[in-house]
């Protein structure tokens, strides 16, 4: 089988690290598989390059110029009529570039995972080229979760099959001592470590999360907080947060840690006390899916398919998104109760191998890609 999975860039994301990971996997899985990745733009530095070229699978770059780049359609047209591929997997941004030269190719298998709530994934404009997709030319959507399910339903009319996203627990890390890891970071035994990972962007609202904080440090003094991420668009966003941090008192400002872009998200997660989402809005991210693994208590904003994956005070805590009272208190209340926080992260992990290992969610692709062919 020759399967293609298209991603716009190798820019750090749920959506790009989900379509590496399931290539990785698959290709695992089934080595006698063609796997691709194809790369609207050219390659960069980071995790998501890093794990292409160490995936087995063969990664293709097209070169694509900044805004409309025309050029793009006869690229990707070229590369599958060398390829001939039996599945066209697309994600993000991937489809709207895809559909046009999928056209000549009528015996693929065509599928498209929507990463988001479906109203907040597109534009009205993409929103419709979608819909002519998925009614008209073929493809067929995928939700990650109900919550998704449902938003799909109302956007587009559709009702897709649900897949799982799942991670890779790289269960070496679980070898390295916690106060070691500590060290590591410039961090003491007695520092409380909340941690949130996410591009920094309106959606992740780390700006709520901020003034949480401030409200945090007046219970827990010895509280820091590691904001993991950078704003890949213009970096308007991250300049915000970075005047709001400036602008606070001295003690609140020096908790305050802003790490960038990491590659040893699993080491930071093992050496923390919390992970906080503040999202107004998710489909079902990876790093939550990390921070079950990897043994943290979550605290969360019950946005998108997040209340499908998290059962309040089961596997962790959530709150209404845009409550800064409310997520004070509920990091607050992990951290005050080592019962609670044990009892969340034991159902946390049982949860994550139940159900969202990558190779599971690899199982349900392949699954799929059969179940497309015989309909």
């Amino acid at each position: 089988m020759r399967i293609v999975q298209i991603i716009p860039s190798f820019n750090v994301g749920g959506g790009e690290l989900l379509a590496v990971r399931l290539a990785a996997e698959i290709k695992r899985q089934q080595p006698d598989f063609d796997v691709y990745i194809l790369s609207l733009y050219d390659a960069i530095p980071t995790v998501v390059y890093d794990e292409a070229l160490a995936s087995g699978a063969q990664v293709v770059t097209l070169g694509k110029k900044k805004g409309f780049d025309p050029a793009i359609f006869r690229k990707i047209f070229k590369f599958l009529f060398a390829v001939k591929p039996d599945v066209i997997h697309t994600h993000l941004a991937g489809l709207r570039y895809a559909l046009a030269p999928s056209v000549f190719f009528p015996e693929s298998r065509r599928i498209h995972t929507i990463h988001n709530v479906a109203h907040h994934e597109v534009s009205a404009v993409v929103g419709w080229i979608h819909k002519l997709a998925f009614k008209v030319l073929g493809w067929m959507p995928v939700a990650l979760s109900k919550m998704i399910q449902d938003s799909i339903v109302d956007f587009y009319g559709i009702k897709p099959p649900i897949v799982d996203n799942g991670i890779a627990c790289h269960h070496s890390v679980f070898g390295f001592d916690r106060l070691e890891l500590r060290s590591r970071l410039g961090f003491s035994a007695d520092d409380i470590l909340l941690i949130t990972i996410g591009r920094l962007d309106k959606q992740k609202n780390q700006a709520l999360l901020m003034d949480a904080f401030a409200k945090v440090l007046n219970v827990r003094p010895d509280a820091k907080l590691l904001i993991v991420g950078d704003d890949p668009t213009n970096g308007a966003y991250k300049s915000l947060l970075m005047d709001k941090a400036s602008c606070l008192p001295p003690g609140i400002k020096q908790a305050i840690h802003f790490l960038g872009p990491r590659k040893d998200v699993a080491m930071l997660l093992r050496a923390s006390d919390v992970f906080v989402i503040s999202s107004d809005w998710e489909g079902v991210p990876l790093v939550l899916l990390e921070a079950m693994a990897y043994r943290v208590p979550i605290v969360s904003t019950a946005v998108g398919g997040i209340p499908d994956v998290i059962s309040q005070e089961i596997n962790g805590i959530l709150v209404e998104k845009g409550d800064i009272d409310g997520l004070a208190a509920a990091i607050i209340r992990v951290l005050s109760n080592d019962l609670l926080a044990e009892t969340l992260v034991v159902n946390a992990a049982d949860t994550f191998k139940q159900c969202y290992s990558i190779d599971n969610t690899a199982r349900n692709y392949l699954a799929l890609y059969d179940k497309v062919r015989s309909s």
